[in-house]
């Protein structure tokens, strides 16, 4: 999974000025993120399925998807 997230970090990184603040930050503090944002991997972010145990309702499982601003 964090493999997943790095590389779809790779695909939208740069659309926005901060965007290499968060990365630097990233490869300073986390020997993983670093060998992962290394092998330049991209990764489209479509959608993701979550699930959830609520201690109410019980077993939630939602079908996510990711909205990105332009």
């Amino acid at each position: 999974m964090r493999r997943t997230y790095a590389a779809s970090l790779r695909a939208v990184h740069g659309r926005w000025a901060d965007d290499h603040e968060l990365v630097e930050h990233l490869l300073r503090e986390s020997r993983e993120f670093a060998g992962l944002w290394a092998r330049h991997e991209v990764a489209s972010p479509a959608g993701t399925r979550k699930r959830f145990d609520h201690p109410l309702v019980g077993p939630i499982t939602l079908d996510c998807q990711i909205l990105t601003r332009t």
